[in-house]
């Protein structure tokens, strides 16, 4: 019995000391002129600075409390080049989801509704006028649109990085370099030129920003970035690189499980790393935005053009998640386990469903319902022999979004109700009845035609399958107001080779209610399910 006592307190002791070098805060060394000696030295410390006095004698900062004292002079180094060589760093290059700018790749022209004469009711040419950047991704001619962003996969293990929030922004750097990672943030203003005194040469010098709290792991991987707590940056950006993270080190376990994860205390963040296999108990670091976080080796990928996700990364997203839920079976199985695996397949390869997204901006959502119903599935059922079921899920601004009430089709509603979305019923249903991204992506997978308004909840449709219709219900501003419209979900259905149509909207604004216009609808509904007959 002694012996086994022992032997507990060993194994336990063995984890304790296995733990505390997985994670260790980091603590500002104490006040005074103190001279780190032997193994208190701290030269290869990143987060550890000296400063200079007047006597030329080297002291130790005693409150370490800017990011300036623990990064200064930080110069970029572009992750772009497939012949890096930087000390410290290794890289990974994913040639599979490289996107050639000058190439790019052809999308389905976007489907506009016409006026009585055969022109177009909405000119997208005209979109976003005083947006440059925003008006070329509707600026092609028939049958020639492309996606022409250059998108190059990049994963770094850099040694003894860290992360740290710079206003909106993430810094990814090491000592004395800051990589730039691409997506929507590191615009770095605040930022300043500053001489280096050699040659007349300038390096980037960092602003001074406090910060409370160091946190140390033996190893890190970058979740986070700018936007990353909006569902669909999430979707299109984070979830890839936390697929491109599970990839490089899926033949080592070890690694894999003491690898940490740092991102943002959302329920979908944790609902999809946990459907991913992460031990969400002990892998996941919320981010802290007044705090550093350092890794013996940090893990960093490069992200997506900011509301452009690229073909090869969704789709590789896609099927990571389609092979985690149904994994194949091995070659030795039993045909019980075959035959098993077959009618699991077959559920999660069946459709049959028109998903409508509500929004709490729209007035008429009845008279939508309605229009499906007689311009869509009527019709469809009239040329397949099969009936489709609506689906109406709230699409609200918010994080988390669920079924609200379900249509059979033939104008009632699920639960008993008249079907006019009356607000008494959606305001009793808002924030409850929350969903997984298990039962997103089981819903959303089924999807044969998806109707909404512009919203996050349209990011879904990175699980629907090929040959899923979208329509976008489309607020559009006016001609004083540069005629400004949102393209990321034309975008994202291009991407996936999915039929999109819009309806436009127009608005002066684009928190206000709105009608949607039932003739542009239906002539939309008409022609993506022309798309497919």
């Amino acid at each position: 019995m002694a012996s086994l006592l022992q032997f507990l307190f060993l194994l336990t002791a063995c984890r304790s000391l296995l733990n505390a070098q997985e994670y260790q805060e980091y603590r500002p060394p104490p006040e005074g002129n103190h001279q780190p000696t032997g193994s208190e030295s701290h030269d290869i410390d990143p987060l550890f600075s000296t400063e200079v006095d007047a006597n030329g004698r080297t002291t130790s900062d005693a409150q370490l409390n800017s990011v300036k004292r623990v990064v200064s002079h930080l110069s970029f180094s572009s992750t772009h080049s497939s012949e890096i060589s930087i000390p410290g760093v290794r890289h990974r290059i994913f040639e599979q989801l490289h996107v050639d700018g000058s190439v790019g790749y052809p999308m389905k022209d976007i489907l506009v509704p016409s006026n009585s004469d055969g022109t177009p009711i909405l000119d997208i040419q005209k979109l976003n006028m005083n947006v440059p950047s925003l008006r070329k991704r509707t600026s092609y001619k028939t049958g020639k649109r492309k996606y022409l962003e250059t998108h190059t996969s990049t994963l770094l293990e850099i040694d003894r990085g860290f992360v740290y929030a710079f206003g909106d922004d993430i810094i990814v750097a090491d000592s004395s370099r800051v990589f730039v990672m691409g997506g929507c943030g590191e615009n770095m203003a605040g930022w300043a030129l500053a001489p280096t005194g050699e040659n007349g040469q300038q390096e980037w010098d960092s602003p001074d920003l406090d910060k409370d709290g160091f946190h140390r792991f033996s190893s890190l991987a970058v979740l986070v970035q700018r936007l990353g707590r909006s569902y669909f940056h999430f979707l299109t950006s984070a979830l890839p690189r936390l697929v491109q993270y599970l990839d490089v080190l899926r033949d080592d376990p070890i690694a894999l499980a003491k690898l940490r994860y740092l991102a943002y205390d959302e329920p979908f963040v944790i609902d999809a790393l946990q459907l991913l296999g992460v031990d969400v108990g002990r892998q996941i670091i919320f981010f802290d935005p007044n705090s550093v976080y350092s890794a013996e080796t940090l893990y960093a990928t490069s992200s997506t053009p900011c509301g452009q996700p690229p073909r090869p990364v969704l789709l590789h997203a896609r099927q990571h998640v389609y092979n985690r839920l149904y994994p194949m079976p091995k070659i030795d199985a039993s045909p019980a386990v075959i035959e098993r695996n077959r009618r699991r397949m077959m559920y999660a390869n069946r459709r049959g469903l028109i998903i409508l997204i509500r929004d709490k901006r729209i007035e008429n959502m009845n008279d939508i319902m309605e229009t499906i119903r007689n311009k869509y599935m009527i019709p469809y059922k009239k040329e397949n022999g099969k009936a489709m079921e609506l689906i109406v899920v709230d699409g609200m601004f918010g994080r988390r979004r669920g079924v609200s009430r379900r249509s059979n089709g033939n104008g009632g509603s699920g639960n008993g109700g008249s079907g006019d979305g009356s607000k008494s019923t959606l305001g009793a249903l808002l924030g409850k009845g929350s969903r997984t991204m298990l039962a997103e992506y089981s819903l959303w997978r089924r999807a044969e035609l998806i109707v909404g308004t512009s919203s996050e909840s349209l990011a879904n449709m990175i699980w629907s399958q090929n040959g899923t219709k979208v329509v976008e219900l489309m607020p559009i501003l006016p001609m004083s107001k540069g005629r400004r419209a949102t393209l990321t979900y034309a975008d994202m259905a291009g991407s996936l080779d999915l039929t999109y149509a819009l309806v436009p909207m127009e608005t002066n604004s684009i928190g206000s209610n709105m009608t949607v216009p039932i003739t542009y609808l239906e002539q939309a509904l008409t022609m993506v399910l022309d798309v497919g007959l």
